[in-house]
């Protein structure tokens, strides 16, 4: 059931019915055990005994069989959706092409190669390289019956797209290369990418497909993520953003990429602080997302995150706080902000039991959303057990984090995760302070590079000075 029901919910309310009326036609009786299935999945998602409320006897074998030949009315429709809204070009190309070759079969070169022609124009114009190399092969296969086509001129076209279609996949392979890592539960030193980078001679130019440049913006995003410094990765960004808005006259193909790219790029001016640009992103990300609802559910929960995000460091926690709590799913990044919203609020209990809320191992979270976040959960967890004066679980927790990452930390460069924790420790067992340490975490966190580290050095010094940690947050992330 459970595959069924991700498919719903991709889903949108009109698909749904859509969706009703192509079973309708499918279904060559008047049997539609199928459509009831589907609305029962539809409106009673939790329900455990689906099969009880089909048929009027226990049949397993029948049951299987009926959720199957829904799956897969469900994959086709789809796939049909999909054909209909994002490959229309495609199919009309593939057409073009396909009819080119039946033409060269017959001898009719001139109007095949009319036809070819049109197809090369129109893949250009919307960087469809792998639909130009099948016009450049077939135009090859009659290349010498028709005195039309230069070949010096058509190896020169093949060797350029070529070079098109090598940077796609080598920008697919760096991605994967990443990806990998970050699954296998690695912290990636950031010059390891830029190694990457240069290795498979990947560099920002016009010629970068709307894919291409989605792939470097998720590039670029790790490596800030890695090195908490999403300042020194702007101007890349926006540069990469440049070639976007070149590419007005491709943007209702690529919708969904663009979205990722503009969450992306608010995400990016948020760590950095700079709310003036986060805000003008976001708003075009939100409203990109109102014009394409079938996306909605893909992009809902980093939408109100966001504004979260935007709520609370803008001096609106009481908006952001609401948001956050509001949600269904209770899914680990929004209840990590939400404990962050909490503390500076004072309100540790409830940041506590938050905490306690997420269930999942350590593990689990790093293989999901990455090593870097859990590390946050874990000082997070220090900081509420300092609050709550549990020593005895503070000190566990502590050697725990120092077993499993300061080496970690250590080779990466991310010292002053290391001197915060320390720092921590310092400040509950006696309140003295290594001032050099003190520098050096302070320092590091007001070179405009990471919005987070400020908030844990905000608490810090709003334990020595016994001052309003929301309202210290909020005057050190505007330095």
């Amino acid at each position: 059931m459970k595959n069924i029901q991700q498919l719903i919910s991709i889903l949108t309310e009109k698909e749904q019915v859509e969706f009703i009326q192509h079973l309708k036609k499918k279904n060559k009786t008047k049997d539609e055990k199928n459509i009831q299935l589907f609305k029962l999945i539809l409106n009673e998602p939790y329900l455990n005994n689906y099969a009880d409320k089909i048929y009027a006897e226990r049949n397993k074998n029948a049951f299987h069989a009926l959720s199957k030949r829904l799956q897969d009315s469900l994959v086709d429709f789809i796939a049909i959706k999909a054909f209909e809204n994002e490959n229309s070009a495609e199919q009309e190309l593939f057409k073009k092409i396909l009819a080119a070759r039946i033409l060269v079969d017959h001898q009719n070169y001139k109007f095949a190669f009319k036809l070819l022609k049109k197809a090369e124009s129109k893949a250009k114009q919307l960087e469809l390289y792998s639909i130009l190399r099948e016009v450049y092969i077939t135009l090859l296969q009659f290349a010498h019956l028709y005195e039309k086509i230069d070949v010096t001129e058509l190896k020169l076209k093949i060797a350029k797209n070529q070079q098109h279609l090598d940077l796609e996949l080598r920008l697919q392979l760096v991605e994967a290369e990443l990806k990998l890592s970050a699954k296998k539960n690695k912290i990636l030193d950031s010059a390891y990418i830029e190694k990457l980078l240069q290795q498979h001679q990947i560099e920002i130019k016009e010629e970068l497909t709307f894919k291409a440049l989605l792939r470097l913006f998720t590039i670029l995003d790790l490596k800030s993520q890695l090195e908490s410094n999403y300042f020194a990765n702007l101007k890349e960004l926006e540069k990469l953003y440049a070639l976007v808005h070149q590419k007005q006259h491709l943007q209702h193909r690529h919708h969904y990429e663009h979205l990722q790219i503009l969450q992306l790029l608010s995400y990016a001016y948020f760590r950095s602080r700079d709310f003036k640009h986060f805000k003008e992103y976001l708003d075009k990300f939100e409203q990109l997302l109102e014009q394409n609802l079938p996306f909605r559910n893909q992009f809902d929960e980093d939408l109100f995150l966001l504004k979260a995000y935007y709520f609370n460091f803008t001096g609106k926690a009481p908006e952001a706080i609401p948001l956050l709590e509001a949600q269904k799913t209770k899914s680990f990044l929004p209840q990590l902000f939400l404990m962050t919203c909490y503390i500076q609020q004072n309100e540790i209990k409830k940041a506590y039991q938050t905490l306690q809320q997420l269930h999942k191992s350590d593990l689990w979270y790093a293989k999901h959303h990455g090593e870097i976040w859990v590390i946050k959960k874990n000082l997070i967890e220090l900081i509420l057990l300092v609050e709550l004066d549990n020593y005895d679980v503070f000190e566990s927790r502590l050697h725990s984090f120092q077993k499993k990452y300061y080496k970690k930390l250590q080779s990466t460069g991310n010292e002053r995760v290391i001197v915060f924790s320390k720092l921590i420790r310092d400040f509950y067992l006696n309140q003295n302070f290594d001032q050099q340490q003190i520098k050096i975490l302070e320092n590091s966190v007001f070179k405009k590079e990471d919005i987070f580290m400020v908030c844990f050095y905000a608490w810090l010094k709003a334990k020595v000075e016994s001052k309003d940690l929301y309202e210290l947050t909020l005057n050190l992330i505007s330095n």
